[in-house]
């Protein structure tokens, strides 16, 4: 092999090295903590053949639990003034679930997707007859 080719090879090795740890520098890294904060939430869908609509707020505590929940939520036509807290798991990918238990209602469970840093999320409702999706926004 002459000097050029193993020069060649050596750039070609290190581009690819540079290239790869940038990937791994860029590639998202989320956990619980990027939940946290006050956000305002709003999510429509049906439980079963009921179309719902709802909003609402949380605080999250950046340690898995969503606190101090309240929400409005139209069934039907019905109102219902709802609270709830939640506990919620987030993968490195930016996926996560929450499980929150309703006052006066059965548990609700979501799956959830961070966007912007976790400053939104967008979820959908992974409860048994219900079909729901919304998004969840930080606020102030």
């Amino acid at each position: 092999m002459t000097y050029a080719h193993l020069h060649r090879l050596l750039n070609a090795s290190l581009v690819l090295a540079l290239v790869a740890a940038a990937a791994e520098a860029h590639a998202a890294r989320f956990d619980e903590s990027d939940i946290r904060g006050d956000y305002a939430f709003t999510f429509d869908g049906s439980a079963g053949a009921v179309p719902i609509a709802a909003v609402g707020r949380f605080f999250a505590d950046g340690k898995g639990n969503m606190l101090g929940g309240r929400r409005t939520l139209v069934a039907g036509g019905a109102v219902f003034e709802q609270t709830f807290h939640c506990t919620y798991v987030v993968q490195a990918d930016g996926r996560g679930t929450a499980d929150c238990p309703v006052d006066g209602a059965t548990p609700e469970s979501f799956s959830l997707i961070l966007v912007k840093d976790g400053q939104d999320a967008y979820f959908v409702g992974t409860t048994a007859g219900t079909t729901v999706h919304g998004t969840a926004v930080r606020q102030r």
